[in-house]
């Protein structure tokens, strides 16, 4: 099974430590990065980064619902748990779509319970499957930023910043996608939209989180405009 890769967020070392020795006593082969404020999680964060985070509520500076908002405004899917002494954030939780809500101090049993769902959550994950030098690889369609032809390969490009060549042509693997986020903006590219943070009608181009450009055929930029406003829209509305 693929390995977890999980933070901790909270502002008391004694807490953190805890839950962590907690975390791999359930599961060794974790990943567990920890953090002792909101700030230090958001300079470190990116997308894709972890699959599960334990987040306290109240913290020194920003709190555990502010530290939310602000990821899940780049984010959308990552698991998150709140960690707290008190039950008063419970509506915001719902609102920001957090999995569990843990009083302290966290039971073994509800650490068992997150992380058996978020191990579920990871393998039920829709992949794009691939050949690369004859090995059969599997690739979560939400860690594809986008695909681009160049000659007689394929790049993919990964939301943690790797790049996967493939011998391929991208009219062939498009099928995969047609279920997913992604739209054939070009003859060259496939992009998801999940990754795009706007439209540069001028330049043609689809301008990612990432700071990578993605280019809109001749002929297809309101479409890309529509699509793009599509699931901005469906997304809002938790269709996606």
């Amino acid at each position: 099974m693929e390995q977890l890769r999980i933070a901790i967020c909270d502002d008391v070392e004694m807490e953190r430590e805890r839950l962590k020795k907690m975390l791999l006593m359930h599961d060794p082969n974790i990943e567990c990065d920890t953090y002792d404020s909101g700030e230090e999680l958001l300079r470190n964060f990116y997308v894709d980064k972890y699959d599960l985070l334990f987040l306290d509520i109240y913290m020194t500076g920003l709190n555990g619902v502010e530290v939310l908002e602000k990821i899940r405004s780049v984010d959308e899917k990552i698991s998150v748990a709140f960690v707290t002494t008190s039950s008063d954030f419970a509506l915001e939780g719902y609102r920001l779509r957090a999995i569990r809500y843990v009083e302290k101090p966290v039971k073994s049993e509800a650490v068992a319970e997150i992380l058996s769902f978020a191990r579920l959550k990871k393998a039920n994950a829709p992949h794009f499957e691939i050949k690369v030098k004859g090995e059969q690889i599997s690739i979560p369609f939400e860690k594809i930023r986008f695909l681009e032809q160049e000659g007689h390969m394929v790049k993919i490009n990964l939301s943690n910043g790797e790049m996967i060549s493939v011998t391929a042509k991208l009219n062939d693997i498009e099928v995969q996608f047609k279920e997913q986020n992604f739209l054939r903006c070009h003859k060259s590219f496939l992009v998801n939209l999940a990754f795009v943070r706007s439209v540069d009608t001028e330049l043609k181009m689809f301008v990612l989180e990432s700071g990578d450009n993605v280019y809109i055929k001749r002929g297809m930029l309101l479409e890309a405009r529509e699509a793009f406003e599509q699931y901005l829209y469906n997304t809002t509305r938790g269709l996606i």
